[in-house]
């Protein structure tokens, strides 16, 4: 049952990493399909699963919050230069809103980044764009 339980698992998060990449480099003004597969992941009960598992789904999701947080970043980007555009017309307080949201959005994304990164035990020099794969690892003292 456990192997079935973290095999669905590994091909969940497959799934769901696999295309998000692809879909954050063409289409990066729309962030809504990061944040469902997010929220999707979150869902999970990782807690009877293997460490090796808890790893791999901690690395999914951080990998998963740095795209999300460079698309909000764009999206913020976007709405700037709209609200720039649209100044002292009836749609500038919804363009602030919207920047509100995002920036909302985009310190949330962060905060969980920090946290993963702390948890996985990589070190704070590691650039937002890297992978969970090429990050460093914190050296560990042996246990005596």
């Amino acid at each position: 049952m456990k192997i079935s339980a973290s095999l669905k698992l590994f091909l969940a998060l497959l799934l769901c990493i696999t295309p998000v990449g692809l879909m954050a480099q063409d289409n990066a003004a729309d962030c809504d399909p990061l944040r469902n597969k997010i929220a999707q992941l979150e869902k999970l009960d990782i807690k009877p699963m293997s460490p090796t598992m808890q790893q791999l789904y901690k690395e999914s999701l951080l990998k998963l919050y740095k795209q999300f947080s460079r698309c909000v970043e764009r999206e913020i980007s976007h709405a700037t230069v709209m609200q720039r555009s649209v100044a002292g017309t009836d749609a500038a307080p919804d363009v602030e809103n919207a920047l509100r949201t995002l920036a909302k959005d985009k310190s949330g994304a962060d905060a969980k980044i920090t946290i993963l990164t702390k948890a996985l035990n990589f070190t704070d020099a590691e650039p937002a764009s890297a992978t969970p794969q090429a990050a460093t690892r914190a050296p560990v003292s042996p246990r005596l």
